[in-house]
């Protein structure tokens, strides 16, 4: 999207608050990259894992 809609003027926003608020804060904006295996190991840890249908639902069926 950055590349083809802003023409590569963008950053991908990677923290709620943009680099000017003063509740940026630097240090979480590397702690979600995006990794969708390290996301399915963390749902897999607090007991949420995928069904015969694909969806990923807690023990409770929610």
């Amino acid at each position: 999207v950055i590349r083809e809609v802003y023409r590569g003027l963008a950053e991908p926003a990677l923290y709620f608050f943009a680099k000017p608020n003063p509740c940026f804060d630097p240090s979480i904006q590397q702690t979600y990259l995006y990794n969708p295996e390290r996301g399915k190991a963390r749902l897999a840890e607090i007991g949420i894992h995928p069904g015969a249908d694909g969806k990923k639902r807690d023990s409770e069926g929610n």
